[in-house]
């Protein structure tokens, strides 16, 4: 944990005039409140970093023996700048929170071309970056703060820079009292500390909110039954679209299914009723035919019959001439 929770500017100016010292006080709040908050939390930080998918393995492809700046690596011997395989590079800093952008021999990559998985890879798309000797990321990782937790870090900071000039503070003693005449000393148990707290009464209220349970690090849960599933972080999701029933999603240039419940239509199909399905903008009857599989219908539909569709276009399902339904088509941008 090299990240500080808190900068310099965050402390008072009182304490600000040795800066060596301020950033070792930050350093030493950052490390401890990090430690007793489960290790969970890191400040969102951001790099930029430089790769070699000619160095990337992708599944399935062959490889052959290659030394690239004197290492020797797998590389696929199918990775030519036209191949379309998805090449991942896995980023030395975790977890990812989001993309800046891509560049490939200087040249920025599209964001269509490259996707962010399980915040930890990114995938580059189709074959602009294939077999490249400089990838250039820009990304930002970490988990992000918990709220006023840089004013925890800079409180808990000042205490031992108090501490460190000679100056009174409220960082706990192991010596509790002095008996001079006696020679004799009675120490604090400072129990505090077996339960993952400082003693300061701000900064342990803090560490009883985010990490309450006392945990040394972050869970994890693993089964050798169950796959693992990938997670895609995208940075600026499509907005969502709300199908009511028998509506369609359509994507352009795409052949689609479009897929029905309705029990009229499926009866019809299954007994062999002419059942057509006409487009009202623009004006046309698709030549695809629904099929009846189980409770359900469904119709492949050619992406050149829906090149013109406009967004919330109403298409029309009849039997033998008679309406069985209407419903809208939702257009995916």
């Amino acid at each position: 944990m090299e990240k500080l929770w808190a900068s310099v500017s965050d402390l008072p100016d009182e304490y600000r005039s040795d800066t060596i010292l301020a950033e070792r006080a930050l350093r030493y709040s950052s490390f401890i409140l990090w430690s007793l908050t489960g290790q969970r939390f890191t400040p969102n930080t951001s790099v930029i970093e430089y790769y070699d998918t000619r160095k990337t393995l992708v599944r399935g492809s062959t490889i052959y023996p290659m030394f690239i700046d004197g290492q020797p690596y797998n590389v696929n011997s199918s990775c030519t700048c036209s191949c379309g395989i998805t090449h991942t590079i896995r980023l030395r800093e975790q977890p990812v929170r989001w993309i800046n952008g891509v560049w490939v021999n200087g040249e920025p990559l599209d964001a269509t071309q490259y996707m962010l998985l399980d915040n930890s890879v990114v995938a580059l798309l189709g074959s602009a970056a294939c077999g490249s000797s400089c990838v250039k990321i820009s990304y930002v990782y970490g988990t992000g703060l918990p709220q006023e937790a840089k004013s925890v870090a800079a409180t808990f900071a000042i205490e031992f820079l108090r501490d460190w000039s000679g100056r009174p503070c409220q960082l706990p003693r192991r010596v509790k009292n002095i008996d001079r005449d006696g020679v004799s000393m009675v120490f604090d148990p400072q129990d505090f500390l077996a339960d993952g707290r400082v003693g300061l009464y701000e900064v342990d209220l803090f560490l009883h909110a985010v990490n309450p349970t006392k945990s040394a690090k972050p869970s994890k849960i693993f089964s050798p039954d169950i796959g693992r599933a990938h997670r895609i972080n995208i940075p600026n999701p499509p907005t969502a679209v709300i199908l009511a029933s028998n509506d369609q999603a359509v994507t352009r240039g795409v052949d689609e299914r479009w897929v029905s419940t309705d029990r009229y239509l499926v009866n019809a199909v299954r007994e062999g009723h002419v059942v057509t399905t006409s487009i009202e903008s623009p004006a046309i009857t698709l030549s695809s035919s629904w099929v009846a599989y189980r409770d359900y219908a469904y119709m492949d539909v050619h992406a050149t019959e829906l090149g013109s569709v406009l967004n919330d276009t109403t298409y029309t399902v009849y039997d033998n001439g008679i309406v069985i339904f209407s419903a809208a088509l939702k257009i995916l941008e």
